[in-house]
């Protein structure tokens, strides 16, 4: 026990002590008499109110003489400084909701000069700075606030999006890194974040790297599949990499991977018959673009065999291709509609028109065929239908180029593109032809591998 302690209950002890004494000296006789002092002819009930009264003021003046001591100690002044930072902040708070932003800033310099390492405000007052241009000032105040709170999470991430906006990827990448090295787990933002800053750098290998190690923290079913499709298109980039190094195995072994996940992924189909190509083995790569169309009915697979065919000398095995195809299939109609084109490119001009005008009730809107059949007709000396077909295809399509749309986004293209530049997702550039309904109902499946 403490002797302040000590002291108090002797005190407490002894004015009990005295009470008691008092009360019994009083009991028989019509005299006051004080313990110790000496006996009063005055009035009991006088005494007693004026020890009442002393009692009161003596307290009073305790009290008063505590407000005194409180107010001029340090820890008075601290108090009342921190009452104004607290009031101050309030107002900055309030001034930033108003949009009102040199208001905040006058608010936060002031906390700033009362309280140089006000957490709260150093934090705010960065961001604020940010937001308004002022990149440097606002790291200064967030690495200020870091010195304070070592591997604060918040304060790093704050950091990490002020070199962003000082355009210091550098530095803001490792902020993210150091997140995730202090949490790894429960952070699956940042990892996002990270790797999205990988993907715009087109750092493949480090991309992938996060992926992998974000997947296994995803817990939300969909979200996984997002994620697990996205790691498809970051593998399919890796093996392009490997591929333009001359590592063609190796970007097979990726590309094998992909389609065994991922059958639906139609780029991994087409470069994987390319790195067998370029390896030597022929067979194999008729037999991975065929497979890869089965799989995924994607007519973009039939025209890589097709020119493989020509280039080779072979235009027979590529009219038996689509023979063999349209056979297979319930309608044939995409199959037909490229058999017609292969037939233009080859001369047969009557075969091509046959095709065309077989198959010209069933499409709603295919600008290729139009196009052709216009070609056609124009070869053929029908200038008038030639020009009338040339009407519907502009009316129609608005710019021949537009032949390749990305079902995600609706960004056009001219050719095929394994990644669409415009929301940046994998395999969901797709041929834009449609027969009474829409492009993603006409393929095996729309789902994007980027999101």
């Amino acid at each position: 026990m403490k002797i302040s302690s000590v002291i108090k209950l002797a005190i407490l002890f002894a004015v009990f002590y005295y009470l008691i004494t008092f009360i019994n000296l009083n009991q028989a006789s019509g005299e006051i008499r004080f313990p110790w002092i000496g006996t009063a002819s005055v009035p009991l009930w006088i005494t007693v109110g004026v020890c009442l009264a002393a009692g009161f003021l003596a307290s009073a003046l305790w009290m008063m003489a505590k407000a005194v001591v409180a107010f001029f100690s340090p820890s008075g002044k601290l108090s009342r400084s921190m009452k104004r930072v607290e009031e101050k902040y309030y107002y900055g708070i309030e001034a930033i909701s108003k949009g009102d932003t040199m208001s905040a800033a006058v608010f936060f310099e002031e906390i700033l000069a009362i309280d140089p390492d006000n957490f709260r405000t150093l934090i705010k007052f960065g961001e604020l700075l940010r937001n308004t241009g002022k990149h440097q000032r606002g790291i200064s105040l967030h690495q200020q606030a870091l010195s304070l709170s070592q591997n604060n999470v918040k304060v790093l991430h704050e950091l990490a999006i002020d070199y962003r906006a000082a355009a210091d990827s550098a530095k803001a990448k490792e902020m993210l890194e150091k997140i995730i090295e202090i949490s790894p787990k429960g952070n699956n933002a940042i990892y996002r974040e990270l790797r999205d800053m990988l993907i715009e750098e087109r750092d493949w290998n480090r991309a992938l790297a996060l992926q992998r190690d974000l997947i296994p923290l995803v817990s939300h079913s969909e979200r996984r599949q997002e994620e697990a499709a996205l790691l498809s298109g970051l593998e399919y980039e890796v093996a392009m990499l490997k591929k333009e190094g001359g590592e063609l195995q190796a970007a097979a072994s990726i590309l094998e991977g992909i389609i065994g996940r991922d059958l639906a992924f139609r780029p991994a189909h087409l470069k994987l018959g390319e790195c067998y190509l370029e390896q030597g083995s022929e067979e194999k790569a008729v037999q991975a673009w065929l497979s890869g169309y089965e799989a995924t009915q994607a007519p973009i697979l039939l025209g890589w065999l097709e020119n493989y065919f020509l280039d080779s000398g072979e235009p027979d095995k590529a009219i038996e291709m689509y023979h063999k195809v349209i056979s297979e299939e319930e309608e044939g109609l995409l199959a037909r509609l490229l058999l017609g084109k292969l037939f233009y490119r080859l001369e047969m001009i009557d075969r091509a028109i046959a095709i065309f005008e077989e198959i010209d009730s069933e499409f709603e809107y295919a600008p290729v065929m139009l196009y052709f059949m216009g070609k056609i007709q124009s070869r053929k000396g029908e200038s008038e239908q030639a020009a009338e077909t040339f009407r519907t295809l502009i009316r129609s399509s608005g710019i021949l180029e537009a032949e390749f749309i990305c079902t995600a986004c609706g960004a056009t293209y001219s050719s095929y593109q394994t990644r669409c530049s415009g929301c940046g997702r994998w395999n969901t550039v797709q041929l834009n032809v449609k027969k009474g309904q829409s492009i993603s109902d006409m393929q095996v499946s729309s789902r994007p591998v980027y999101a």
